[in-house]
């Protein structure tokens, strides 16, 4: 399952990032010394940050399938949730595209993977055969 963005998540991610932004101002500094003069740098710098944070959308919303899939060597690793799952990319057998929706069946096992993601068919099927490349045309690519 796929959650929401909650004001926890923000600011963590917002004091990751400024701690991050910190160090490497203060590491800057310690090779430029003439950085602290410039005052300007650190509030824009920090702006930034808070901007980007805030205005960043919800986590793991409206993912794209290539964010989902991942080629790792000559493994297929699918995320979705905290589940992450990992099979040879010749394992897959079929893939089933729909609105918002495609499912990935395995070879040997007859395992199915249903993932629900935002996007019509043409865009997942575009995103799955820039993902898998030429393997998709071996499998049984079927638009539901």
């Amino acid at each position: 399952m796929i959650r929401k963005r909650k004001n926890k998540d923000i600011f963590i991610t917002l004091v990751t990032r400024l701690v991050l932004l910190a160090g490497l101002y203060f590491g800057a500094s310690a090779l430029w010394p003439e950085l602290i003069e410039h005052t300007l740098f650190l509030p824009i710098a920090f702006a930034i940050t808070l901007i980007s944070v805030v205005l960043q959308g919800d986590i793991g919303t409206n993912r794209r399938p290539e964010q989902m899939l991942l080629k790792e060597g000559e493994k297929l690793m699918l995320i979705y949730g905290a589940n992450k799952i990992m099979m040879p990319i010749a394992q897959v057998e079929s893939v089933a595209i729909d609105d918002n929706y495609f499912g990935i069946i395995e070879k040997n096992n007859g395992n199915g993977y249903d993932i629900m993601c935002k996007g019509s068919q043409e865009q997942i099927y575009h995103h799955l055969k820039n993902i898998l490349g030429t393997h998709i045309e071996n499998c049984n690519v079927q638009l539901l």
